[in-house]
């Protein structure tokens, strides 16, 4: 599984909240990890198990340029 991407305003240690139309950067905390770096931790991991406990519909989704019948392909 290739690593997640996303925009650099969302790939960020802070947590945003939304205000209006906009997105600000949490004062109360922060994540441990970009968002990007966990999203591709936590595919990956699904895509262990669901291999592991041979489900093949599933695990259908976790190669790349594939998905699988009935499912959009997300995580």
């Amino acid at each position: 599984m290739k690593r997640v991407q996303l925009p650099d305003y969302l790939d960020t240690t802070a947590i945003l909240e939304r205000s209006g139309n906009r997105l600000i950067p949490s004062s109360a905390g922060w994540w441990g990890e970009r968002l990007s770096v966990g999203m591709t931790r936590s595919g990956r991991f699904a895509c262990r198990a669901v291999t592991r406990h041979g489900r093949d519909r599933d695990a259908a989704a976790c190669v790349p340029g594939k998905a699988s019948a009935g499912r959009s392909g997300r995580l």
